[in-house]
């Protein structure tokens, strides 16, 4: 598989190729192999024969943000169309059923509840992180199956906060 990424702005030719759970990534002229274990849903842990990382990959609309060794990223997919126009792309599958934190902070405000219907870009609560109030949107259409938290708790950065059928 070959793709181009963009991570904070700058483009990225990527090129992935699996044997049981040994990968070998080309990442413009660099190349490395690691195993791959996966520990929650949003948690890995990569192993090179240099050393090893748990990252955290966490979702929003049309982007996702990877965390790794206290740094974070912001990573799109970009995909080409016939028209030579560049479109970005969801690095993982918008259809997940998890919407989680993309920072550590504080809920202060939802606008869902349990069995409510929602669409794509639909605010489903205020996080409230570095003195900052972000608003959490929908990535897809879908029904709430499950709410993790209640306003005022306080959430870690990948923890699922809301689970979509």
């Amino acid at each position: 598989m070959h793709v181009k990424y963009t991570v904070s702005g700058e483009i990225f030719h990527v090129s992935v190729n699996k044997s049981d759970n040994v990968y070998t990534v080309k990442i413009n002229d660099d190349e490395m192999i690691f195993e791959y274990r996966m520990i929650d849903p949003h948690k890995m842990m990569l192993r090179s024969p240099d050393a090893s990382y748990k990252a955290i990959v966490t979702t929003e609309p049309g982007a996702s943000h990877v965390h790794v060794n206290h740094q974070s990223f912001k990573v799109e997919k970009i995909i080409q169309s016939k028209s030579s126009d560049f479109k970005k792309e969801h690095l993982l599958v918008d259809e997940s059923p998890i919407i989680t934190t993309p920072m550590p902070g504080k809920v202060l405000k939802v606008f869902v509840k349990e069995g409510d219907e929602i669409r794509t870009k639909q605010s489903l609560l205020i996080l409230e992180a570095m003195k900052m109030e972000n608003n959490i949107t929908a990535p897809r259409d879908g029904i709430v199956k499950r709410i993790n938290f209640s306003e005022g708790d306080l959430v870690e950065a990948g923890q699922t906060l809301i689970e979509l059928e």
